[in-house]
């Protein structure tokens, strides 16, 4: 069929309405490419900016704080390799500590640069990157150069290659709709042939990935915007709620600006402030030497901590401000002056010196306590002269001790009591004063004892009744106690002990014990008498030693545990005498050894003896 020239003039209309069409589609695809690519490089800036600061920015503020420079400069380094960063401020407190370029950013990049703040975890410091606002822009442009002249060239082969078959698939479809519609009426309507429309299918879902893909990433990005929102009001609250105050200083080392928590403080106003030195608000005009080392690291423009000076408040109060600051240079490394902040310890200062004071005191009075406690501990030239060769250990784990060590007589019968009391240091102090006077009562009432074994009963009644045990009742304080007399004759020595045994040296080595009765004094009521064992043991030029318990139970060897007894015996054997001195000696030798880097836990006292039948002075070791 002959085509008529309308229907020629349609083609051809169409043909140009549909190339027209080509090339501003190519036009706006290529613009919309270029917009998409710029978003999306900004995107994935952004996310890469958000992923190295969780990442790194934890381990450049952890060296920070441990002052490593060398390892902070490597670490700030690092977030270069993005070259979307331009650079990085560690904010903390909301000052910045640190920036990369050390500088900061160049001013004249300061209008192109988009700053991303990011929240360093909960460790209270923020990093801030400057990422260039036409980030990649040139190789977007060249992408889109090459898109857009591809895109026509495709779109020209496209059409050359397949007008026919777009006027076949598109126009015929159109111009027997067209003619369906002419020819149609309402009471004949003429069917048009279908129309292939699978292409718009696939450009549909080529839009939905698109439209995903967008809603992914707008997603993201309002999830991140929420975040540095949240960063910001955090950091606005703290400000808010912080006593501490900030302060800048120009170059000549005046006050530029102070912060309202200052004024708040102190009751100050700015005119007083503002414009002034610190060392003209200072109270310190004495202490010129002081002053003198500050001024000298300000000319030579070093950082400073922890500089403290005292300020007249408003009210008349004396203020003791605290204040730290770091230098600030201009991007052409001009020093400008200080930044740094400012905190009141008026209220820590007295409290440290109320709390040394009281240290002061209280070391005084141990001190004293423990001068008094060794006046009144037996000595070795007290116990010569009825107990023959002694040696006697003496050391506290503190200035005071509940070791003790007293020697009297009750009519012409010397003791000795032996006793370790219930804790160490002051504690034990004290109830050492208690069972020290109570063995004077003891010894001084109208009915003395007759032996050791009343003397030991004698004294958990008087503990007893000084420290109010009544029956029924368990108590935390007592002792554990070993009681020795020498008979008269000198013949034999007594002994009776609550918890602490004496050992027996013969001259050939061999160890004997005496057991004493396992119940310390004190404690709890008991409504019957003691059972403490009485031994009487004859003089057979035997050495004789008593320790408390603060060598068996000593913490030390390999593994670590107690001594114990067997170690304890295997130390008097290890003397090969049954010389006093050489016996306590291999024992202390043998603690040492045991205890090696561990720390004292208890006192430790050891009393050795050697009683003869006839003591003469060729009998007595002055050593």
């Amino acid at each position: 069929m002959r085509k008529s020239p309308e229907r020629r003039g349609l083609i051809f209309s169409f043909l140009i309405v549909y190339l027209a069409i080509v090339f501003l589609l190519a036009g706006l695809v290529t613009v919309g490419f270029h917009l998409y690519r710029s978003q999306v490089s900004r995107s994935e800036a952004g996310l890469q900016v958000g992923i190295v600061a969780v990442e790194i920015g934890p381990l450049v503020v952890r060296a920070y704080q441990r002052q490593d420079s060398e390892a902070v400069k490597q670490l700030m380094r690092s977030f270069f390799a993005f070259p979307a960063i331009h650079c990085v401020h560690l904010f903390e407190g909301g000052k910045v500590v640190l920036s990369w370029p050390e500088r900061g950013c160049p001013e004249h990049m300061q209008a192109g640069i988009i700053k991303v703040p990011m929240p360093v975890e909960d460790t209270g410091f923020v990093i801030e990157f400057g990422l260039d606002n036409a980030y990649d822009k040139e190789q977007n442009w060249v992408s889109t150069r090459t898109f857009g002249v591809l895109s026509v060239f495709v779109i020209l082969l496209v059409a050359v290659t397949f007008t026919l078959l777009l006027i076949r698939l598109v126009m015929r479809p159109l111009m027997h709709l067209q003619q369906a519609m002419l020819i149609s009426t309402p009471d004949n309507p003429v069917d048009a042939k279908d129309v292939n429309a699978h292409q718009l299918g696939g450009a549909g879902l080529i839009y939905n990935q698109m439209a995903a893909t967008a809603r992914r990433y707008y997603s993201k990005m309002e999830k991140t915007q929420k975040q540095l929102r949240d960063s910001q009001a955090r950091f606005r609250d703290m400000a808010e709620i912080s006593t501490d105050w900030f302060y800048e200083l120009d170059r000549n080392f005046k006050l530029a600006y102070v912060s309202d928590q200052f004024f708040q403080l102190t009751g100050l106003n700015k005119k007083e402030v503002v414009g002034k030195t610190l060392a003209s608000l200072t109270l310190d005009q004495d202490e010129q030497g002081k002053w003198d080392d500050h001024q000298e690291k300000l000319m030579r423009n070093t950082e400073f901590r922890q500089f403290e000076f005292r300020i007249r408040t408003g009210d008349g109060r004396d203020c003791v401000a605290n204040i730290s600051g770091k230098p600030v240079f201009s991007d052409k490394g001009k020093f400008s002056g200080y930044r740094g902040t400012g905190r009141d310890v008026t209220q820590f200062r007295q409290n440290q010196e109320a709390l040394a004071e009281a240290n002061q005191n209280f070391g005084d009075s141990v001190a004293y306590a423990s001068h008094f406690q060794h006046r009144l501990l037996a000595k070795e030239q007290d116990l010569r002269p009825d107990f023959g060769k002694v040696r006697f250990i003496w050391q506290p784990r503190d200035l005071v001790g509940g070791d003790f060590l007293t020697y009297f007589s009750i009519g012409e019968t010397p003791y000795i009591a032996f006793y370790d009391c219930t804790g160490h240091g002051v504690p034990g102090g004290f109830m050492v004063m208690l069972v020290s006077a109570a063995i004077d009562r003891i010894r001084t009432q109208a009915t003395a004892p007759k032996n050791c074994s009343e003397i030991l009963q004698n004294i958990h009644d008087e503990i007893c009744d000084a420290l109010d045990i009544t029956p029924y009742q368990n108590a935390t304080d007592g002792l554990d106690c070993a009681i020795i007399c020498l008979s008269r004759d000198k013949k034999y020595i007594e002994y009776a002990g609550a918890n602490i045994d004496l050992l027996a040296v013969s001259k050939s080595g061999t160890l004997a014990r005496y057991p004493a009765m396992r119940q310390s004094l004190g404690y709890q009521y008991l409504d019957k008498a003691l059972a403490a064992e009485r031994h009487k043991i004859p003089l057979d030029g035997q050495c004789f030693v008593l320790a408390t318990d603060g060598i068996v139970t000593q913490i030390g060897g390999m593994p670590a545990r107690m001594m114990g007894s067997r170690y304890f015996e295997a130390l008097l054997r290890e003397a090969k005498s049954n010389d006093p001195k050489k016996l306590a000696n291999s024992l202390m030798r043998g603690l040492r050894r045991w205890q090696g880097s561990e720390e004292r836990r208890d006192d430790v006292m050891v009393l050795a003896f050697c009683p003869e039948e006839e003591l003469s002075d060729r009998n007595i070791d002055q050593a």
